[in-house]
């Protein structure tokens, strides 16, 4: 069985969205976009360790941009072929082995606060009671506010008695029964040696003192130092959970560790409870990276994503994480103002298909890219130095706005354009105009081709990039003579066009734009005097990104003297775009 998809309704900050996922599922986005929300959904009809009162809606639960009284929540369940789900839900199990939940929240409404209902087709739906198909069907869920101490105080005897029923062989439960009586011999002697030493003598008899003062029936009723429990069990039950550091025992202390910790002792758990096979099993888990370094972070995402059998889903802040998810089964949460959507409706074929374009490239994409705004796309490492140095100096903050810089190493840049328009993340591009030959003799702009290929590739019909393509394409497409004057009155006229897609194109390239912008003095100066500017665009081509860091090094605060020219205006085209958000 799988949950395919959630449709969520009229719930906090969704309006109306359905998000399709996969067996695997991670959930991004920036704070307070919803993650948490969605999980709430899944656990309104899934999770048992809520109670009447948890499902119950408070006025905070429905959709906060509107007046609705009602919150409508979905799920979709295919395959639903497992023997202990037919037996529950088999009358509202479809041909095609498809069922419908549905939870239903009403405002001011104390006589029914909420009903749960199935369906065999999504349409019309029966009331159910939600404790009888939980046995069968459930989410385990894991918060990011972990309390490893606690867990072990409350789960820690469960554990043990699932091992214990988990025995099959009768000379392994007679061996551990002998063992309980040796336990118990043992312990008698360890607590009559405690009660020989002299201090804890002392201290007991000026305690009982004191309580026969007290009142009359404490005489003769003495306390006692017991250093463990008299009886087998009970001392079993209260062992506790420590590190073992060379055979010997260390008291559980970093917050890391603690995490790794937790984490272990739910998945022993869960596994032993997997094993039984009398029911299916969701896993949500909210932040596993808390306190984890990013090594330890992408092998926990690893072992979750290798070691569960059932349906996961995970929220996460972590790039670590999400590198360790492929792209087609992540769901990014974005701003549809003002309600929430899921990019491209979720995990499914279109993000997948952008996925299989981007190819090899994943190896180089930063997991950082799922996470931001809005990306500005560039050539390679020295525009990525510059737009940074850039950044810092003309007042617009990276992080601040969420915006990543990212190299697509070259000119591939549609690829990138399919990924992150699936992922509906903000994208803009700055290349170089790229005059350079062709088979048969001619050249083309590889810039305003590049460009023309997004334009198509988009969709949507602007009409002066359409007319210029009708009329102009020519021109720059097959350039006999690249002195021709109308050849850069063509070039300019699709450069302003593109502008209208977020596409940027440099007068020349970044280093011809550079040399001869305000900076040329700091250029100058760095590369020394007396040289021509083709000989200066020369020796910062050569070695480009070494030669940029070298130069930003130096003179990065001249860069202010930028904020105004035509380099700067990606960088605020960015930040344009999510202000007006």
């Amino acid at each position: 069985m799988q949950i395919y998809t959630i449709t969520i309704k009229g719930f906090r900050n969704f309006k109306d969205a359905t998000i399709n996922l996969a067996q695997q599922t991670l959930i991004i986005g920036p704070n307070d976009i919803g993650k948490t929300n969605c999980i709430r959904a899944f656990r309104l009809l899934l999770d048992p360790g809520l109670s009447y009162r948890d499902l119950k809606p408070d006025d905070s639960d429905f959709y906060v941009h509107e007046q609705t009284d009602t919150i409508e929540i979905t799920l979709k369940l295919t395959d639903v072929t497992e023997d202990c789900l037919v037996a529950k839900l088999g009358k509202y199990c479809s041909d095609t082995h498809e069922v419908f939940l549905r939870y239903e929240g009403f405002r001011d409404n104390d006589d029914e606060p909420f009903r749960i209902s199935a369906s065999p087709d999504g349409a019309t739906f029966t009331s159910i009671n939600r404790a009888d198909y939980l046995r069968v069907l459930n989410l385990r869920y894991i918060d990011s506010n972990r309390d490893l101490f606690e867990y072990i105080r409350r789960e820690k005897k469960n554990l043990l008695e699932d091992a214990m029923d988990l025995r099959t062989e009768q000379a392994v439960v007679d061996a551990d029964d002998a063992k309980q009586v040796e336990l118990k011999t043992k312990l008698d002697e360890i607590n009559s040696l405690v009660k020989e030493l002299s201090f804890i003598q002392s201290s007991t008899d000026h305690l009982n003192t004191e309580l026969e003062k007290l009142a009359y029936h404490h005489h003769g009723n003495k306390v006692v130092f017991e250093v463990v429990e008299t009886e087998a069990k009970d001392f079993i039950e209260n062992i506790k959970l420590a590190n073992s550091v060379n055979d010997n025992p260390l008291a559980i202390g970093g917050a890391g560790r603690n995490n790794q910790i937790y984490f272990a002792l739910w998945a022993t758990k869960n596994k032993i409870q997997e094993d039984f096979d009398k029911e299916v099993t969701i896993y949500c888990i909210e932040e596993p990276e808390a306190h984890l370094h990013p090594h330890q972070q992408r092998k926990l995402a690893s072992y979750f994503v290798n070691n569960t059998k059932s349906q996961l889903f995970i929220s996460t802040h972590s790039p670590q994480i999400a590198s360790e998810f492929s792209p087609d089964s992540i769901v990014k949460l974005y701003n549809n103002k003002p309600d929430t959507k899921a990019a491209s409706d979720g995990c499914g074929q279109d993000i997948g298909g952008a996925v299989i374009d981007f190819a090899h490239r994943m190896n180089i994409l930063p997991a950082e890219a799922f996470f931001c705004s809005a990306v500005l796309l560039v050539e390679g490492v020295s525009e990525v130095l510059f737009y940074k140095a850039l950044s810092k100096e003309i007042g617009i903050d990276l992080d601040f706005y969420n915006i990543s810089v990212l190299s697509v190493e070259g000119v591939g840049f549609l690829p990138y354009v399919k990924l992150f328009t699936a992922l509906n993340i903000d994208w803009i591009i700055r290349t170089d105009i790229d005059v350079i030959g062709k088979k048969g003799g001619n050249k083309y702009a590889r810039g305003i081709s590049i460009g023309r290929s997004i334009y198509e590739f988009l969709g949507e019909e602007v009409q002066e990039i359409k007319d210029l393509i009708d009329t102009e394409y020519q021109t720059v497409n097959d350039i006999t003579d690249p002195t021709d004057p109308s050849l850069e009155l063509s070039i300019n006229s699709f450069r302003e066009a593109f502008h209208k897609i977020g596409f940027y194109l440099a007068a020349k390239d970044l280093e011809t734009d550079l040399i001869t912008s305000p900076i040329r003095q700091a250029i100058i100066d760095h590369y020394g005097a007396g040289k021509t500017d083709d000989a200066y665009v020369s020796d910062m081509s050569a070695k480009k990104g070494e030669n940029m860091f070298g130069f930003l090094s130096a003179k990065s605060g001249e860069l202010k003297a930028l904020n105004t020219e035509k380099v700067a205006e990606p960088l605020k085209r960015c930040k344009e775009i999510l202000e007006a958000q």
